[in-house]
């Protein structure tokens, strides 16, 4: 099993050992997918097994009478007909989900969406299509359009026409040059990748459903005329996928803004080595970045194939600091900023931690990931257990603006978090205790405002504690002023 600073080594060995650029499956590249597939696998099972890799197959759900059927159906039918008459001219359009959104007074608000629209005049020239749940309360509520009930609808009734018509859709090419061999070579990076989800008959049934989706982006483009389609994170979930393919199809300007660390670990956003001469239809040809390490970063492998990278600076943060709701408070905190899988409960809130946490003269603000599986409730009877409740207070990073927790703390500590470059820019200094962290963000390490301390030293708690002893608390935050990146609306 390979370490999560060893992947990208892996994973550009494959890339240089295949002929990955030239794998196509129905007229799509589809290095991308499998490329972000394999990095996401990686880093998930790393740091331990998945749970279990079986599916129930004894459950098999009701079958709907042909009554049933019909009014599902029509209900699809009206649906989709009225979701596609509403829509109108638009020059912008999201896709996001609801775990982009935090709290503020009491209202929903996309920490990337909202606050690029809110900067730059957009109010009423957007839409943004939101994904597996959608809030009641929500930053520019009219905007937001219900991206899962309509694929839902649509692919319904995509059904039901194969079916009356008995059209049965076939890939028409499949090019897997030394596919099989590559399949060996993945097997052996971890026990744990499911084979069978990268198999060439998985990548087919994959690109069918991209294929099937394309034809209802069109429809919703046409419609709306964007000429922009934005991303807070383009991968991970096909309609996705779908909806970057068609509008690169279609010759709209595809972009995706920073919402992480995006250095050169992050496989995502680097070196890709292999890249065909008209591109990839499957990956954004512009990313809007937080700062210039990050741009270049892009710029790196991205300037010769044609690609933009342009520095933004943190839409949220850049949405506090124009509605003046940035304060800087004189409290001592310490703000521990936690990552999504594949930390538990115990690796984030190690003896070594929570030793650090006893020792400091600091309230220590635990906050949660966005995406977390931990909850609360789980970290708070986890520190009364260990006797430290009096000295934390959990964070919902859904119910907490970032910034706020920012500013309002002395220090910064994290694993790996992209929390990094955001106290960076608030002038609020960070320590990271992961040799993963550190591979990230060895550009950012300065001794200054980031430094780098191994949670496993035997000595961890009086280094820490050097460092915070040595080092200026005061804060000088100048708000950096960024050129429009919407520059021809």
């Amino acid at each position: 099993m390979i370490e999560a600073k060893d992947i990208k080594q892996h994973l550009l060995r494959l890339e240089s050992s295949y002929p990955v650029d030239q794998w196509e499956v129905g007229g799509i590249k589809v290095w991308p997918y499998l490329r972000i597939k394999l990095f996401i696998d990686l880093l998930k099972y790393s740091k331990q097994k998945p749970i279990s890799n079986l599916k129930n197959t004894n459950f098999k759900p009701p079958k709907k009478t042909i009554k049933k059927q019909l009014f599902q159906v029509f209900k699809d039918l009206f649906y989709l007909l009225r979701f596609l008459l509403k829509l109108e001219f638009k020059s912008v359009i999201y896709f996001g989900g609801h775990f982009h959104r935090t709290k503020i007074d009491g209202v929903y608000f996309n920490r990337f969406f909202d606050a690029l629209s809110y900067n730059y005049g957009l109010s009423d020239n957007h839409y943004t299509f939101e994904f597996l749940k959608i809030y009641n309360r929500n930053f520019y509520q009219s905007s937001i359009l219900d991206l899962t009930s309509s694929i839902n609808a649509y692919n319904t009734l995509q059904k039901i026409k194969s079916k009356v018509l008995k059209q049965r859709k076939v890939v028409s090419k499949v090019s897997l040059d030394g596919y099989e061999e590559f399949l060996k070579d993945v097997s052996q990076l971890n026990r744990f990748i499911v084979l069978d989800s990268y198999s060439e008959l998985s990548v087919t049934r994959w690109v069918k459903k991209i294929i099937n989706l394309q034809p209802f982006f069109k429809i919703v483009y046409k419609r709306i005329q964007p000429k922009y389609v934005v991303y807070a994170g383009y991968y991970g979930y096909d309609h996705l996928y779908a909806s970057i393919y068609a509008a690169n199809c279609m010759g709209i300007k595809t972009v995706d803004v920073q919402h992480g660390p995006q250095t050169n670990t992050h496989m995502v956003f680097s070196d890709w080595n292999k890249i065909p001469e008209k591109g990839y239809s499957l990956m954004p040809k512009s990313y809007w970045n937080w700062d210039e390490h990050s741009k270049k970063n892009i710029l790196k492998w991205g300037a010769s194939n044609g690609i933009e990278a342009k520095c933004i600076g943190q839409p949220y943060i850049n949405y506090f600091n124009s509605t003046n709701k940035v304060t800087i408070s004189k409290q001592s905190y310490v703000l521990y900023s936690f990552q999504a899988k594949p930390f538990l409960l115990t690796d984030f809130l190690s003896d070594s931690i929570l030793s650090l946490i006893k020792a400091l003269d600091y309230i220590w603000i635990l906050r949660l990931h966005p995406s977390s599986y931990i909850t609360k409730l789980d970290v708070e009877e986890f520190v009364k257990s260990k006797g430290v409740l009096e000295k934390v207070k959990i964070e919902d990073a859904k119910s907490s603006p970032l910034p706020i927790s920012i500013l309002k703390s002395t220090w910064h500590i994290t694993h790996f978090s992209g929390c990094v470059i955001e106290a960076s820019m608030l002038d609020t200094p960070s320590i990271i205790i992961n040799d993963f962290g550190q591979a990230i963000y060895k550009d950012y390490i300065d001794q200054k405002k980031v430094f780098y301390v191994d949670h496993e030293a035997a000595n961890f708690v009086s280094l820490i504690k050097n460092i915070m002893s040595n080092s200026p608390k005061s804060k000088i935050f100048k708000a950096p002023v960024y050129l429009n990146p919407f520059s021809n609306l």
